[in-house]
């Protein structure tokens, strides 16, 4: 799985068990993961700052060990959060899993928005490969019109 290692942000704050629920996911010991993130999830109240980071890595792990329902945690966390790529990064991992393009695009651009400088975000968007918005939306990206206007207004930028 191309996606699975993938680079976070400092968690040397975080309780010992999501530390070695990280350490599970990385060496793909999925279920392990699942049970420590399980268990730092139960360990902090719901107003604790780190909970949505903890609900996303739990979802994802579900996720990776074949419950669907963890994309809902991921996009539950996702939802409640203001601060944090790695939620994001988790939930375009997700998305990606599920094959939703779309779904992963917009947790990239979300979690961008947020933390513009996340490598892990900024990792898998460049191997997704996204690109610019269409010159014309309503015609396809072949079209010769959107060809010859992205041309003229790649020229004109620099």
């Amino acid at each position: 799985m191309a996606y699975l290692k993938a680079i976070y942000k400092d968690y040397s704050d975080c309780c010992e068990s999501f530390s070695e629920g990280i350490e599970y996911l990385q060496r793909r010991a999925i279920s392990q993961a699942s049970r420590s993130f399980q268990l730092a999830c139960d360990s902090i109240p719901v107003s604790h700052s780190f909970r949505n980071k903890y609900l996303s890595y739990l979802g994802f792990a579900q996720l990776l060990s074949g419950d669907i329902d963890g994309i809902k945690l991921c996009r539950k966390a996702a939802s409640e959060e203001f601060n944090d790529g790695d939620v994001f990064l988790n939930l375009a991992r997700a998305e990606f899993l599920l094959e939703s393009r779309p779904g992963t695009i917009r947790a990239l651009e979300k979690g961008l928005e947020i933390d513009r400088q996340h490598e892990g975000l900024w990792l898998m968007r460049h191997r997704l490969g996204i690109r610019k918005r269409k010159p014309l939306p309503f015609l396809p990206r072949d079209h010769v019109f959107n060809i010859k206007l992205g041309c003229y207004m790649r020229r004109n930028r620099k």
